[in-house]
């Protein structure tokens, strides 16, 4: 653990020790630091973790401290806060937050995930609230390091289920950029078009069907080019026949491979 006159932590800054007090992490009095050591060379332990670790500390400094404790540490936490670490993500998690999202305008989308990362960064530097973080300004000029990008990466894959990288504050600088990020990857994606030769299968398949439908059989049969020229009529924008020309003497003597001929012939002059 941390030293309180010395070593590593000592090259801390504020904000960086404010986020350590609020995980929990005491700093060790020099002498107590010495006595740990010397305990961790006469013991059989083979992997020992000298700290100073206040569990009540990370509940007392609100719902979302928790999620900073080291996941080595977090069986140590109060029931109670070991539920903070869990249930604290607004909105109730990724699922609740997606369909809030689906009821949203545009706008209000834009302005309910902003105010999602402003919340998250305000809770990683341990401010007031999300009102303290400047939507433009940029995350290294807010207080940002590593070990802080890292945290928020985190609360904010919790909160919407995404797998955002590691470099997220520096591909998104701002709060701005970063919600506008995740709106993007949190926007439903396009099926995409079907290819020419999977259009092709399927006509395939179609004509294989046709092939088993009875000759004798004018009703289903007449019924079937209606369809069919309905669909050439709409994939060539040219009118449909009427049910009237059902019985045109031309469409009643029309075999599978005139239709299919057509198909063919209007495809190659389109």
């Amino acid at each position: 653990g941390p030293w309180a006159d010395g070593g590593m932590a000592s090259g801390m800054d504020a904000a960086g020790q404010d986020r350590m007090a609020r995980s929990g992490l005491v700093p060790f009095r020099p002498q107590e630091g010495l006595a740990l050591f010397d305990a961790a060379r006469t013991g059989e332990q083979p992997l020992a973790v000298p700290v100073r670790f206040d569990t009540a500390a990370p509940a007392a400094a609100g719902p979302d401290a928790g999620r900073s404790v080291p996941a080595v540490l977090r069986g140590l936490l109060r029931p109670a806060a070991r539920r903070t670490v869990r249930d604290a993500v607004p909105g109730g998690g990724p699922d609740a937050l997606r369909e809030r999202l689906a009821r949203l305008s545009g706008p209000e989308r834009d302005g309910a995930l902003l105010d999602l990362v402003r919340t998250h960064v305000a809770a990683v530097l341990g401010l007031g609230g999300p009102r303290e973080v400047d939507r433009d300004r940029e995350f290294k000029a807010l207080g940002f390091d590593s070990l802080t990008s890292v945290e928020l990466r985190n609360r904010l894959n919790s909160a919407t289920g995404l797998r955002l990288p590691a470099t997220l504050v520096f591909d998104c600088p701002t709060p701005v950029a970063l919600a506008a990020r995740i709106g993007t990857d949190l926007a439903p994606q396009a099926s995409p078009a079907p290819s020419a030769m999977s259009v092709f299968g399927e006509l395939d398949r179609l004509e294989q069907v046709l092939a088993t439908v009875g000759a004798d059989d004018e009703l289903v049969r007449s019924r079937i080019r209606t369809r069919l020229h309905g669909v050439l009529a709409a994939f060539t924008d040219a009118p449909a026949p009427t049910p009237g020309e059902t019985s045109d003497e031309r469409l009643r003597s029309a075999t599978v491979d005139d239709i299919f001929a057509l198909i063919d012939q209007e495809l190659d002059g389109s």
